[in-house]
Formats: structure tokens, C-alpha cells, sequence
């Protein structure tokens, strides 16, 4: 029995933690860069769930899914004709259309 008693403790520690009132600025802080609610979970032990209600409560706006996704732009990709940029461009011409989503 007495063996059990320090799993328990653990245990307890760990849920006072993870049910306490305020996150740690650095959660905040990482989620207002941009990580995503998995990542602070990885990182910082905290259920998404969890930092996710406590940031509402902090009136923090929760992004959707891929809300931050960003595509960049190279807009000086063809100035210089190379094989790889010869390639591109049939393949642009050939297909029609660039599109994100399916199909």
C-alpha cells in the first residue's frame, strides 16, 4: 500500500497543476506567436482542452485549424530560366490552374 502513495501524489501534483487558474506566460506568449494547441501540449504538459478554455477565459480568440496556414510567394520565380523553373512552368501551362484545396 505504501508503495502506491507516492504514483498518487504524482498523480495529484501533476492535476493541481494542470487545473490551475492562470497558464504560464510562456504558453500565452508561444500561442500569440503562432503555436498551435498541440504543439503547447507537447511542449508545456498541458491538455489542448485546458489551454484552450483558460485562454478564453483570458478573452484570447482560439484560431481554427490551419488558421495560420501561409503559403509563400515567389513572384521572381520565373525571371531566370533554368530546367526546374522550365518544368514548373509546363507543368502550370499543361494542368491550368493553381488552386489550394482539393481538386
Amino acid at each position: 500500500m505504501s508503495s502506491i502513495m507516492p504514483y498518487w501524489s504524482q498523480l495529484w501534483t501533476r492535476f493541481k497543476v494542470k487545473m490551475s487558474d492562470t497558464l504560464p506566460t510562456a504558453v500565452v506568449s508561444a500561442y500569440d506567436n503562432g503555436s498551435s494547441l498541440t504543439v503547447l501540449e507537447s511542449v508545456y504538459g498541458i491538455e489542448r482542452h485546458r489551454i484552450s478554455r483558460q485562454l478564453r477565459a483570458s478573452g484570447i480568440r482560439i484560431r481554427q485549424r490551419g488558421e495560420l496556414l501561409a503559403y509563400a510567394v515567389n513572384h521572381n520565380a520565373f525571371d531566370e530560366w533554368e530546367p526546374e523553373t522550365e518544368y514548373w512552368a509546363g507543368f502550370i501551362m499543361a494542368d491550368g490552374c493553381i488552386s489550394i484545396g482539393h481538386g
